[in-house]
């Protein structure tokens, strides 16, 4: 087990001393994936790309200061049933989890994670989880 110095973790002594450098990348990662995901919903939108991509832009560029993450992938997108279209000023709809797909790298030591928030039609459900695991170097 490699655990981060006191200068690079200042939180690492909150944490059980038998916990791994991979249980920790995971502990965090699922902290960001709740985080970005809970932000985005509900939040007002048009049908218009540019006003998609500044969201996009916004909150990845908000994300990536979190602790560990390298590089964060927001995509929101209208339902290809039935476009939105506004119709008049007061007309807008808002983000649903339907809408969002999620791309996160987090690097915590030698663990590196890939972890996605995906709409999966057949359980009707925003599903967050880790794609992908390695270790880099030492033992985790």
């Amino acid at each position: 087990m490699r655990t981060m110095n006191q200068e690079t973790d200042n939180a690492s002594k909150f944490f059980p001393a038998g916990i791994t450098d991979r249980e920790r990348a995971c502990f965090e990662t699922g902290i960001k994936l709740g985080a970005i995901f809970h932000s985005i919903l509900r939040l007002p939108v048009m049908n218009k790309r540019e006003i998609l991509e500044r969201i996009q832009v916004g909150l990845e560029g908000a994300f990536e200061c979190q602790p560990f993450v390298k590089d964060v992938n927001i995509k929101i997108s209208f339902p290809r049933t039935g476009k939105y279209l506004k119709t008049d000023q007061y007309d807008y709809t808002l983000i649903n989890e339907q809408m969002v797909e999620v791309d996160l790298d987090l690097e915590y030591n030698d663990t590196k994670i890939h972890a996605k928030i995906k709409w999966v039609p057949e359980m009707e459900y925003p599903l967050m989880y880790i794609h992908d695991i390695s270790e880099t170097g030492g033992i985790s």
